[in-house]
């Protein structure tokens, strides 16, 4: 299947893949199956979940929705902004989960929030006083959030919003913040911007900077991978840990 160009892809295994292509399709091993039955799904861009029935999609115009493993429910977020990320976490001692999404328009058009879904799939507001942009989101623990965008902020047991000191180091908009742990997490970006955190500063890699954007990366064990773009194609780019 996989007509369109995939925006998002999020896997659980090797025969358990979902792709966010404006619909969402899921891998099971054999064939691809596409998921067009609720309204709006178009939409979709970015993916999180902690299983196959438990997955969220969100996208432009406020665009959210849940699958259960069997049937979709729309989520009213309450906004019509570009939805840029989705990121969460379960807190293994309540088992309550934390979800949050990144709303904002690149170019720094309308509103600019965080999203909090709740364990009933309701959407809060968490408040927002820089006014930057936010182009990513990130839950290093249940208690501490990471985001990206114009400058890289943390909120923690205070539940202030501050901008980590060094970010200016980045010259630029980054678009995905991804990691481990506090102290160990990568941002990527526009103009090719690759950098690393190690809980006291930033160090950039001017190695990778051949995409002229990096819209995505992971970041597990001693790999990260950045994917983007030239003005002519598609750039993946794999950092290993020594």
């Amino acid at each position: 299947m996989l007509y369109a160009p995939a925006r998002s892809i999020f896997a659980f295994g090797p025969n358990d893949i979902w792709v966010a292509v404006g619909t969402a399709q899921h891998w099971d091993g054999v064939r691809w199956t596409e998921h067009a039955g609720i309204l709006g799904v178009g939409d979709a861009n970015k993916i999180w979940g902690t299983s196959s029935s438990d997955l969220y999609f969100v996208g432009n115009n406020g665009f959210i929705a849940h699958y259960d493993g069997t049937s979709w429910r729309r989520i009213e977020s309450g906004t019509r902004q570009y939805l840029q990320d989705v990121w969460g976490i379960v807190n293994q001692q309540s088992g309550e989960r934390t979800v949050l999404c990144a709303a904002s328009h690149p170019l720094g058009y309308g509103e600019k929030k965080i999203l909090s879904i709740n364990q009933s799939n309701n959407v809060d507001t968490l408040p927002w006083p820089s006014q930057r942009v936010v182009m990513s989101v990130w839950i290093s623990k249940p208690s501490t959030f990471y985001t990206c965008g114009g400058g890289v902020f943390r909120r923690s047991i205070d539940q202030q919003w501050k901008e980590i000191a060094g970010a200016n180091v980045i010259p630029t908009l980054t678009e995905k913040v991804r990691g481990t742990t506090d102290n160990d997490f990568f941002v990527a970006g526009d103009f090719g911007v690759v950098a690393h955190f190690n809980g006291v500063s930033f160090k950039l890699y001017p190695e990778a900077s051949a995409a002229r954007v990096y819209k995505s990366l992971d970041f597990k064990g001693n790999q990260m991978v950045a994917v983007g773009y030239t003005s002519s194609r598609g750039i993946v780019v794999r950092g290993m840990r020594n």
